[in-house]
């Protein structure tokens, strides 16, 4: 039993660190992501359409 836990935590904890980077709010103009390694950056891109033409300029 203590395996199997042991074997849950590992996977749960690696399957969060390859998670892809999301942005989980924007507010008053500030946007929060999440799984973003530290010292990293990002990029936001916007089109006026969801078919783009989509820019990060």
């Amino acid at each position: 039993m203590k395996i199997r836990m042991a074997a849950f935590l590992i996977l749960a904890l690696a399957s969060q660190s390859w998670a892809a980077p999301q942005i989980v709010a924007f507010t008053n103009g500030t946007l929060i992501g999440s799984n973003l390694t530290a010292g990293t950056t990002a990029a936001v891109e916007w089109a006026p359409t969801a078919a783009g033409p989509w820019t990060n300029t």
